[in-house]
């Protein structure tokens, strides 16, 4: 039998258990938006009794829970968690701080029963944050953080939500997948779903599974990176971000990938990402080779068009990091399989794009 049909078979047996138990379990889509362009893609959830709602980022390089406490300060978030307005409300008060990129979110742990869709996950640790680092922005104007990596990253509590989701019997598999649109400001950008995949979306008959080389963090193994005819990296490893929106590559990589499609990453980032737009069309594809699969990247897949009151320009979302991360540039290219039980990604091909 094959994995494919291994998890086929698997979620028929699931779905007929989930007959004789009265549907306890559950493939649960959460519809995901985006305000701007290369931007973040974010979700609604509730926390309480009655729930109080809040967009959230569904990242899967955190592990964490959090939102802004109604008592936050230096707050830039839309909505506020106010633990008085909650019959389910349970205190904690132990304090941490949680790092989202190079910034410090200081937060107090709290418990309350969270809605993901139609579900109720009970009595959820998460945390309300309580000091913003000054001057923070938000272009997104998200309020939080859903975590789905690893419960050993988790900063606030190892019963992570996804964690208690499966503790408390309520998906139907051990996966959760991410379709990601380009349409910019609508409340249909995509879906994050969990405990199943949408197979009018992709070939699920093509999945390549892919091992992860850390288990905690959604990260794999790269074979080779090639632009037309120049490969300008051997075997490396990536992490998959859904909280994200460039791919970003460590600065070796980059200066080899910008001096590929003609330009250098002196000149890219002295003017914020620009890049020649009459070039788009001569330039080269972006593949990244991964378990001999080919996973190819047009130019006009990793630029955005940036229209402001006086010119419109095209900005590379490739960008140098530290280390190297796929973000919804890649992903929103493909159907993404997250297989938490047999620790593996798959990126489908998707059926219309």
């Amino acid at each position: 039998m094959s994995f494919l049909n291994f998890v086929v078979f698997g979620a028929v047996m699931q779905c007929m258990l989930c007959l004789v138990l009265g549907s306890q379990y559950s493939i649960i889509r959460v519809q995901l938006k985006t305000r701007r362009s290369g931007g973040l893609y974010f979700g609604e959830i509730g926390i309480g009794t009655p729930p109080q709602k809040f967009d959230v980022v569904f990242r899967t390089g955190s592990s964490d829970l959090w939102v802004p406490s109604v008592g936050c300060t230096y707050c830039v978030a839309p909505h506020r968690y106010d633990k008085a307005n909650s019959t389910t409300f349970k205190t904690d008060g132990t304090q941490t701080i949680i790092e989202e990129g190079t910034n410090k979110i200081w937060a107090i742990k709290s418990l309350d029963d969270i809605s993901v869709g139609p579900l109720a996950i009970k009595q959820q640790p998460f945390a309300e944050a309580v000091i913003y680092p000054n001057g923070l922005s938000n272009p997104d104007q998200i309020d939080g953080v859903l975590g789905l990596a690893a419960p050993s990253m988790a900063t606030v509590d190892r019963n992570t939500l996804y964690s208690n989701m499966l503790g408390q019997g309520l998906l139907a598999n051990n996966i959760f997948t991410f379709y990601f649109k380009r349409t910019i400001g609508s409340n249909n950008s995509g879906e994050v779903v969990f405990g199943g995949w949408d197979e009018t979306k992709f070939y699920s008959e093509k999945l390549n599974f892919i091992p992860l080389s850390n288990k905690s963090n959604w990260s794999f193994d790269v074979d080779s990176i090639t632009a037309g005819s120049s490969i300008f990296s051997g075997s490396t490893q990536f992490r998959a971000e859904t909280g994200t929106a460039p791919i970003h590559l460590q600065q070796d990589i980059a200066d080899k990938f910008y001096s590929a499609i003609g330009a250098s990453s002196k000149d890219v980032l002295a003017t914020g990402g620009v890049i020649d737009c009459t070039k788009l069309d001569s330039m080269p594809s972006l593949v990244f080779t991964i378990k001999g699969k080919n996973y190819e990247l047009k130019p006009r897949d990793y630029t955005i068009l940036e229209v402001n009151k006086l010119n419109s320009v095209c900005l590379s979302l490739v960008v140098p990091g530290k280390e190297n991360i796929l973000g919804t540039t890649f992903l929103s290219n493909f159907y993404n399989v997250f297989n938490v039980r047999d620790s593996s990604i798959a990126f489908g091909q998707l059926r219309e794009y």
